[in-house]
């Protein structure tokens, strides 16, 4: 829970979907230096008995499998842990558009990308997808797949051994 994370853009989406959504609760799952301003916008926007805080988690896994949609909120990014555990969990991940993230996810297949600090656009992203578990389901999927094909830890060991072998033989 740090700025760039801008998960008060978050709770602003949230609190323009959630309407449609009754009993939707939403994970908020880590901790850090925005974790009480945090709380306080919750209370504000009157997310008391959608949002829960959970705090820093060791069953990450068993976590994600409640969630039906993950987002990422973000001003900045590389490639974050976070989104390939997302993925692995097969779920679909709405995101901005920030750093490395429009490389992982590609809009439309693996999840939504949206434009950072736009509530409006987050929301519509994530109701979306929370309205059509077949899209949800099928970019979720697609989304487990890009992860085991394209950042599996054996498939970038076996990239960087065969750019070595080929900038050996290029001397």
């Amino acid at each position: 829970m740090r700025k760039q994370k801008r998960l008060d853009v978050l709770l602003q989406a949230v609190a323009l979907f959630v309407p449609r959504f009754p009993g939707l609760r939403v994970l908020l799952v880590g901790d850090g230096s925005e974790r009480a301003s945090l709380e306080a916008l919750v209370e504000e926007l009157g997310l008391g008995e959608t949002v829960m805080m959970l705090g820093s988690r060791g069953d990450v896994r068993d976590v994600l499998e409640a969630f039906d949609v993950a987002a990422v909120s973000s001003d900045f990014e590389g490639s974050p842990l976070a989104v390939m555990e997302y993925m692995e969990a097969g779920l679909p991940v709405v995101s901005t558009a920030v750093g490395g993230l429009p490389k992982m996810i590609h809009d439309g297949v693996h999840g939504r990308l949206v434009a950072p600090r736009n509530p409006d656009a987050l929301a519509a992203a994530i109701a979306e997808l929370l309205a059509d578990p077949e899209r949800r389901a099928r970019m979720g999927a697609a989304a487990r797949e890009r992860r085991r094909t394209e950042y599996d830890l054996d498939v970038m060991v076996s990239r960087v051994e065969d750019l070595y072998e080929q900038l050996l033989a290029a001397r």
